[in-house]
């Protein structure tokens, strides 16, 4: 059983003061947290203006953001960008264009009144600034630590736990309701769980085992952290870009080469880039340079793939975005982990086995005025009301 110690945060000016040794995962949480903390975020994302700091309780160290406005930031570090910014460009999976111009009238609507109420002013704990946040465990009796330490720390802040869902998270979901939170619809997301492999109907194991096979005939060779040269990080950015800035979107965190050069040498992803096409140039040192990369991390058993992307100019037959799915697949199988999918492709991943999962925004705002919990309230209303029954309908 771990020592108990009371909640503390760690800055810029504080953060060599914490015994990283002591904590779950502590040379991981140190070798991605620190730089961020010293140097500023906007250096590793360039989209993201925050506030980082470093929270620990027990034997457990996590990052919190602390934010006021900044409603251009990416969607991570900003509820206005997610619920408005963001949801405004989905717009275009609703096929009627009178409910296209309806919804977007009443984003616009939404937008004004979450500014008012001053949405973005937020704590958000465990935030590592990626599309998917993962969690250790943790007891009722932290959550209630945590949430009393922050609400009297930041009176003024909303306490935000993003990227909560039961698919990987355990009890969190419920705990969290327990101790007061709101449960605010983010998005629905795919879970992949090999063990459940002989669970899937025939048509889906086929699709697996097709993939697979497709994945051992293909071109290309598969090269990892430590087989990929320094000079290939620009490459890495520009596929990434290509992908989840340029055709997803722009509110994505745009992550730089400084990012992605500490998250390659620091093993903080597991980095690999698939070379070897028909049309692939040498890099500057001599490799080929790549056509697609991903980079996942692992946290309690569970896998996510915050970096994704290939060249969107090589055509569609060279099934890019199958092969990283099918090496993403082949990874979970092999290491005997959960592959959390994010959102997106649903028909894709439905097929090859991965369930959906309702995540949710877990807001904390009994400390803030009637006011500004009104607005939570209210976009828990709005979730509810329009935004499930609308993710249910276009079955995303």
């Amino acid at each position: 059983m771990c020592e108990r110690e009371e909640p503390a945060l760690y800055g810029k000016e504080t953060i060599g003061l914490l015994r990283w040794e002591t904590k779950r995962d502590g040379a991981y949480a140190k070798a991605y947290l620190e730089p961020l903390i010293k140097d500023g975020v906007e250096p590793y994302i360039a989209n993201i203006r925050t506030t980082m700091l470093a929270l620990t309780i027990d034997d457990l160290v996590m990052p919190i953001t602390v934010n006021d406005a900044d409603y251009d930031n990416a969607y991570v570090c900003s509820p206005y960008t997610h619920y408005v910014s963001y949801a405004k460009e989905e717009l275009y999976l609703v096929p009627a264009g009178w409910q296209r111009a309806l919804l977007g009238g009443v984003l616009t609507l939404l937008g004004k009144w979450l500014r008012a109420g001053r949405v973005n002013k937020v704590v958000c704990v465990n935030n590592w600034l990626l599309s998917t946040n993962l969690y250790h465990p943790l007891t009722a009796e932290q959550l209630a630590r945590i949430t009393a330490f922050l609400a009297d720390l930041y009176p003024d802040h909303a306490i935000l736990f993003r990227s909560v869902q039961d698919g990987t998270d355990g009890m969190l979901p419920k705990l969290l309701t327990d101790a007061g939170y709101k449960a605010i619809m983010s998005r629905q997301i795919y879970v992949y769980k090999p063990e459940q492999d002989g669970e899937l109907p025939s048509k889906h194991r086929w699709i697996l085992k097709r993939d697979q096979k497709l994945l051992s005939a293909c071109p290309y060779t598969v090269r990892r952290n430590d087989e990929i040269g320094d000079e290939e990080v620009r490459r890495i950015a520009e596929l990434y870009g290509q992908l989840y800035l340029a055709k997803y979107s722009l509110h994505n965190p745009q992550f730089t080469e400084r990012f992605i050069h500490m998250a390659l040498r620091e093993h903080l992803l597991s980095i690999a880039v698939m070379t070897g096409g028909d049309k692939a140039e040498a890099t500057k040192g001599g490799q080929q340079a790549a056509d697609a990369v991903l980079g996942y991390f692992v946290r309690n058993g569970v896998m996510t793939t915050p970096l994704f992307g290939y060249d969107t100019n090589i055509p569609a037959e060279a099934s890019l975005y199958r092969l990283l799915s099918a090496q993403l697949v082949a990874d979970a199988r092999q290491h005997g982990l959960i592959l959390h999918q994010s959102s997106g492709a649903a028909s894709f991943k439905r097929c090859r086995g991965a369930r959906p999962h309702v995540e949710w925004n877990m807001v904390y705002d009994r400390h803030l005025p009637a006011r500004r919990r009104q607005v939570w309230s209210g976009l828990q209303w709005i979730s509810e009301k329009i935004g499930m029954p609308l993710m249910r309908r276009l079955k995303l």
